[in-house]
């Protein structure tokens, strides 16, 4: 967006103008400049300081306002003087700082709305950080309900529950057929305890034999 100043005419300014280009262009660095008066090219487009004057042809006593435009390098962008030779319409009476309160309002309004989605966004993501929690919750409740679903009774303690464990381990070494045979001989023991050792002394004699 250009840059436009609003200010009255005087010679002395353009006098500084003029020698302004003329420093520039013995830089090696010419500024391009176009000047108009009141909407006529009084000077095209060009680099050359030595053309600066020739807005003189135009400007008379109807004249009203000499507009020059500063482009930056070879591009059409570019910042622009109103010089009024009369008065500077109040309408017009816009100087660079007005320019930079109204770029600063925008820059205001623009961060402002950035904020406002920010916000909007920081609260969508927070509503959906607690949805998973809750879902994560009762996902978490659903598991604990299917483990206790899969476990022993809780009333099963000790011996009872070390002894059921242990079977399920034993029914996956022997068929069908041997894993009955195991409860009956079980249910033997179970009414003739003194059996136990019994069989735990004849088991290792012949434990002993194998090994000789």
């Amino acid at each position: 967006m250009a840059t436009v100043a609003n200010e009255l005419f005087s010679s002395q300014k353009m006098g500084k103008l003029h020698e302004y280009f003329l420093r520039t262009a013995a830089t090696g660095k010419p500024i391009e400049y176009e000047i108009l008066v009141d909407g006529l090219k009084a000077v095209p487009r060009t680099k050359k300081p030595e053309h600066f004057d020739n807005y003189k042809l135009l400007v008379d006593d109807q004249a009203t306002c000499m507009q020059i435009i500063f482009y930056k390098g070879s591009s059409n962008h570019n910042d622009r003087c109103n010089y009024y030779f009369k008065e500077v319409p109040v309408e017009n009476a816009l100087n660079v700082n007005d320019l930079d309160e109204k770029h600063l309002l925008k820059v205001t309004q623009e961060s402002e709305s950035a904020q406002a989605d920010l916000t909007n966004e920081i609260n969508r993501l927070k509503k959906l950080a607690n949805e998973k929690d809750i879902e994560i919750t009762e996902l978490g409740q659903e598991l604990k309900e299917i483990q206790a679903k899969q476990s022993p009774p809780h009333s099963l303690i000790g011996k009872d529950q070390f002894a059921i464990l242990y079977l399920q381990k034993l029914s996956e070494r022997f068929s069908l057929e041997q894993f009955i045979k195991i409860i009956s001989i079980l249910d033997v023991f179970a009414i003739k305890t003194s059996l136990v050792d019994d069989v735990e002394d004849l088991l290792k004699g012949e434990s002993v034999q194998l090994v000789h």
